[in-house]
């Protein structure tokens, strides 16, 4: 068949025709008539909150000072009675047996170091015994046994290592570092208040002795010096 081709169509213009609106005039309105219902009103209660009364804090009443009336006193006169003072005779006092020595022999011994303060020492470092020579000639502790011992021989050091020229000295320690004058350390201390007998020993036999005095809190020793005085025996006195 043929092809067809169709015409073409072209639409008429459409003019829109005008509106006029139609007056529009309300209809009256009549409100109803309102009615109020009664108001009741609630009946009120009021209560009065208690009430606390504030604490009351006297102030303080300062009493006024009372001064007392002076009391004056005279006291009666007291007449002494008559002190009769009974003589006093002195305790016998026996001196240390004084020896005659060709040896070494005792020249001072600390047994109660001071201990009071500022710088108190004890008596386990401060203790010591110093020896002697008093013979005109030298002593070699290295040529004999020489020991220093107490009780009895019992507890003893050996004295070595020193050659004692006329007056020299031998210093024994308690502690031999706490002094810088020491030649030996004792392995023995010594009681303040039941005093020692001290004892040189040479070759197993003993040649020279002391028995010291008191040095405890009573005896008024504390920090003094036994040592030999000038006539060969033995008291307290200021250490050297």
């Amino acid at each position: 068949p043929a092809p067809i081709t169709p015409a073409p169509i072209t639409p008429a213009p459409i003019t829109p025709a005008p509106i006029t609106p139609a007056p529009i005039t309300p209809a009256p309105i009549t409100a109803a008539p309102i009615t109020l219902a009664p108001i009741t009103p609630a009946p009120i209660s009021m209560t009065p909150a208690p009430i606390t009364p504030a604490p009351i804090t006297p102030a303080p009443i300062t009493p006024a000072p009372i001064t007392p009336a002076p009391i004056v006193i005279t006291p009666a006169p007291i007449t002494p009675a008559p002190i009769t003072v009974a003589p006093i005779t002195p305790a016998p006092v026996t001196p240390s047996p004084v020896l005659v020595i060709d040896d070494l022999a005792f020249y001072q011994v600390l047994p109660n170091p001071i201990q009071a303060l500022p710088n108190p020492v004890a008596d386990l470092d401060g203790e010591y015994i110093v020896l002697f020579n008093p013979t005109g000639e030298d002593i070699n502790l290295d040529d004999a046994d020489y020991k220093l011992c107490r009780e009895d021989g019992f507890r003893c050091t050996m004295l070595t290592g020193k050659v004692l020229g006329t007056g020299d000295k031998f210093v024994a320690c308690r502690n031999e570092v706490f002094y810088d004058f020491c030649d030996v350390e004792v392995n023995f201390g010594m009681d303040d208040d039941d005093p020692e007998t001290l004892e040189l020993w040479k070759n197993g036999v003993e040649f020279e002795l002391t028995d010291l005095g008191f040095s405890d809190s009573t005896s008024g020793n504390i920090g003094l010096c036994w040592q030999m005085d000038g006539s060969g025996g033995y008291g307290f006195d200021s250490c050297e």
